[in-house]
């Protein structure tokens, strides 16, 4: 719990709290030492689990490669220092989370994150009846501890879907006490989330939705050839209705109120891809593009104000990293995505189908937001949840 925690949003905020200061968050030593040291207390703590881990070596390399280069990246990165303590960090935070996944059990990872994710909207709540300093963002709308509604609401619809498993998780007891409070509590975790007025999350939500639902209809039991082909013409389907949305995002948008941009993101990506232009094998060192003049002014001439990320975590990478590197990135979220889905599927119960939705949806935020390195809970997310597969797969190998 503690270390979901550790991540950007609430250690920013007390960070900002106790004292003014200048510079990015992420370069500041105080941020750093707290999400080093609850990294180094969760591996102490889960060291004993790594007998649990299966030693996988697809994973491992395919992890070791993302962070190694990422690191690396150091070396010829136009602000190596900042890029060699991203990498750093990056490394202990990935053991810590594998440590700490496999070291619990699915309900025991599913509570941590659910406490964590509480604890960050209940906290957003109180910082905006206390009215404190940008606690409503600039676009007017609830962004709490997390400084923007797009930090805050992944977090929000984190905490309803912790919620929602764990109520149905808890009506096999036919604890039905419980399970009506789970599921106010959801209620509130959505409100917030509408408060936010973020989009953010939707689209991950979908993705995932329909990952569960595919994964759902492929399970072993009573019809599987019947469902396993409604499956495919389900999958199908759904690749349609996503080019047809892509052709007509424009026209989508405008029916919505929405900008045809995804609120500027497009015009953001622009510009990255020509920065990317100039160095698309090795790229500019991870984050260390974002302490250069060129691309903060140029972004402000297209954007109209200053912007320091690249607002997707695949693009972050590509930009930092270059192409190896967001090669590195993609096959090590398919393999973790393919081991949680592995474990899922042989032993599929509420809680099971929660942690391989949740890790879908770590995956798919990152396309509109940067999710990927230090202090970020989608990475730190797929990440644990991982771990806890590898558990799993170490118990029942076959």
């Amino acid at each position: 719990m503690m270390f979901f925690m550790v991540t950007k949003g609430p250690v920013f905020r007390i960070r900002f709290e106790a004292a003014p200061f200048t510079g990015d968050f992420i370069d500041d030593r105080w941020v750093q030492g707290a999400f080093v040291v609850g990294a180094l207390v969760v591996i102490a703590l889960c060291l004993p689990a790594i007998t649990t881990l299966r030693i996988d070596p697809l994973v491992l390399v395919t992890l070791a490669a993302v962070v190694g280069l990422i690191t690396v990246s150091g070396l010829w990165s136009v602000d190596s220092a900042r890029t060699v303590e991203q990498g750093a960090m990056m490394a202990v935070g990935t053991v810590a989370a594998l440590l700490a996944g496999a070291s619990l059990s699915r309900l025991g990872l599913v509570t941590a994150l659910a406490v964590a994710m509480h604890a960050g909207v209940v906290a957003s709540l109180f910082s905006y009846w206390r009215d404190w300093p940008l606690a409503i963002d600039h676009n007017g709308d609830l962004a709490g501890v997390y400084f923007n509604r797009n930090s805050l609401g992944p977090v929000a619809v984190l905490a309803a879907a912790t919620a929602v498993a764990l109520a149905v998780h808890t009506a096999r007891a036919r604890r039905w006490g419980v399970v009506v409070l789970l599921g106010l509590v959801a209620v509130i975790d959505l409100w917030v989330w509408w408060l936010s007025g973020s989009l953010t999350p939707v689209f991950g939500l979908v993705v995932a939705l329909t990952a569960v639902g595919l994964l759902a209809l492929t399970l072993p039991g009573p019809r599987a050839r019947m469902r396993r082909r409604i499956a495919v013409v389900a999958g199908s389907g759904v690749t349609l209705v996503v080019v047809v949305g892509v052709i007509s995002s424009g026209a989508i948008a405008s029916r919505l109120d929405r900008s045809p941009t995804l609120s500027g993101r497009t015009e953001i990506w622009d510009v990255v891809l020509q920065f990317v232009g100039e160095r698309p094998i090795q790229g500019w060192g991870f984050m260390a593009v974002w302490t250069r003049p060129e691309i903060i002014d140029a972004l402000a001439e297209q954007y109209g104000r200053e912007v320091y990320e690249a607002h997707s975590g695949f693009m972050e990478v590509l930009l930092g990293v270059g192409i190896i590197g967001l090669v590195a990135l993609v096959v090590a979220v398919g393999v973790m995505l393919g081991r949680v889905g592995t474990v899922t599927w042989r032993t599929p119960d509420a809680l099971g189908v929660f942690l391989f939705g949740a890790a879908v949806y770590a995956v798919a935020v990152n396309l509109g937001e940067t999710m990927v390195g230090a202090n970020l809970l989608p990475w730190i997310l797929l990440t644990a949840i991982t771990g806890r597969a590898l558990a799993e797969l170490q118990r029942d190998p076959s």
